[in-house]
């Protein structure tokens, strides 16, 4: 039993690891799409971006990277928390 839960204690860190490094990636292509886009532009971006998170190529692609930033994301969880 303890084994199961230290296997899901793992599943649900590298889950948050993923999430964690999703979002950053989210948050610096909507920063890029505001820094250069204008009003228009901008609703028409959102509106595509609404559709990305479907298509699982590029999370696929992100999956390795994921794991690299592992220690980099908790490091940066720790200096948000503090």
């Amino acid at each position: 039993a303890y084994r199961d839960l230290a296997r899901g204690e793992q599943t649900a860190t590298a889950l948050e690891v993923n999430l964690s490094n999703l979002e950053s990636k989210l948050d610096a292509i909507l920063a890029a799409l505001e820094a250069r886009a204008d009003p228009q532009t901008f609703s028409s971006a959102t509106a595509a971006e609404a559709e990305g998170p479907v298509e699982s190529g590029a999370q696929a692609d992100g999956h390795v990277e994921a794991k690299e930033g592992a220690d980099k994301d908790k490091q940066k969880q720790k200096e948000d928390a503090a």
